[in-house]
């Protein structure tokens, strides 16, 4: 690996070095076709949020789907009565990109824990998230909230599914504006409604948040829900990782449908935008009839690449020209120059077209 590693650019690397750090807590490499039956994605559409599918009908004439994500057409071929398992993937998933209209494969690599019910279940699965991150190389963070605290607090006030709708959108922006609006609709007064954003914008530490969250809870449901992150803080130090690196925001909202429990979002300094996401979807697996629990994330490669590529001053080590040499006495030399760990370049003339380190003539003949 370490061999490999001084070749390799980084983003080659990483999905390397992921695959060790997976297969090291026992999760297996899962693969899956590239092309899979329309239906399960149409009756998901709101899982993929905005993604468009990209469709095409198969020699027998069923519709078919080049596959915009991994865990629905993962969580399809699980057996109902499978009891545990823990798979990875590194896979490309096909999309239209929302802002050109063009057609996008985008590569992605995470983990699902199938039947991952335990507290300790969730523990790894966020340790492996945030040893993830750590892999880019980058300061990073993990942000982690809880969908069944933001579900048990909006039914507690008793708003209908469009207020609701309206709140978790303002609160994925932070708009405080927004909430206050909503809870002004519902006829809330300034006492709830103060009380109602206080809860919902809470963020910072993650044991500290989920003190102030238990503080703020109005149901039992709350309190659970806040309890179940505090655990979770305790649990992680016993992976002995660096706690700063975990925060809770009550922004992090997944879709209602498909997700309960803990959810997370990654970021790295460089990228606005998060690179990671997941959490726990046992609604899902409800939804496409499997009984298990589950819980995972997807690392978002293609979000990467711009950070990951590598910009190469040289195109290799050394410039071998050789001139007539025989072709055995220039591999030789070749030979020599790449066990000694120098990349080559060997061309008959130097046409100024590679730029390397310095540049060694092969004259005469052998």
């Amino acid at each position: 690996m370490d061999t490999i590693a001084k070749l390799l650019p980084r983003a080659e690397l990483l999905p390397l070095k992921l695959r060790e750090l997976y297969e090291t807590y026992g999760y297996s490499k899962y693969t899956v076709s590239k092309f899979e039956p329309y239906d399960i994605y149409s009756e998901n559409k709101s899982f993929l949020g905005n993604e468009s599918i990209i469709t095409f009908t198969d020699p027998s004439g069923r519709l078919m789907a080049l596959k915009p994500d991994i865990t629905l057409g993962m969580i399809k071929n699980i057996a109902p009565d499978m009891s545990s398992r823990k798979l990875y993937y590194c896979e490309n998933v096909f999309r239209t990109d929302r802002s050109s209209g063009e057609f996008a494969e985008i590569r992605q690599t995470g983990l699902e824990y199938i039947g991952g019910d335990s507290r300790y279940a969730e523990c790894e699965v966020v340790h492996l998230a945030m040893l993830s991150l750590e892999a880019i190389g980058e300061e990073c963070v993990i942000a982690v909230s809880h969908m069944g605290y933001v579900s048990s607090l909006l039914d507690s006030y008793g708003f209908d599914d469009s207020l609701k709708r309206r709140i978790i959108e303002a609160v994925r922006h932070k708009d405080e504006a927004g909430i206050v609006q909503a809870a002004s609709d519902a006829g809330l007064g300034d006492g709830d409604t103060k009380k109602l954003c206080d809860a919902l914008l809470l963020y910072g530490n993650c044991r500290d948040t989920a003190q102030r969250m238990l503080a703020a809870a109005r149901t039992e449901a709350m309190r659970e829900a806040a309890a179940e992150l505090e655990q979770l803080c305790d649990s992680l130090g016993g992976f002995g990782g660096k706690m700063c690196r975990l925060t809770a925001d009550l922004s992090v909202i997944n879709d209602f449908d498909y997700y309960n429990g803990l959810v997370m979002r990654g970021y790295i300094r460089s990228i606005p935008r998060s690179v990671l996401s997941g959490g726990r979807y046992d609604a899902m697996m409800r939804r496409l009839g499997k009984p298990q629990s589950a819980i995972g994330f997807a690392l978002y490669l293609g979000e990467l690449d711009r950070y990951l590529h590598d910009a190469k001053e040289y195109d290799a080590d050394v410039l071998l020209v050789c001139g007539d040499a025989p072709a055995r006495r220039v591999a030789e030399e070749v030979q020599r120059l790449t066990s000694e760990g120098f990349s080559v370049i060997a061309k008959q003339e130097d046409d100024g077209g590679v730029r390397v380190k310095k540049k060694q003539i092969i004259r005469g003949e052998a």
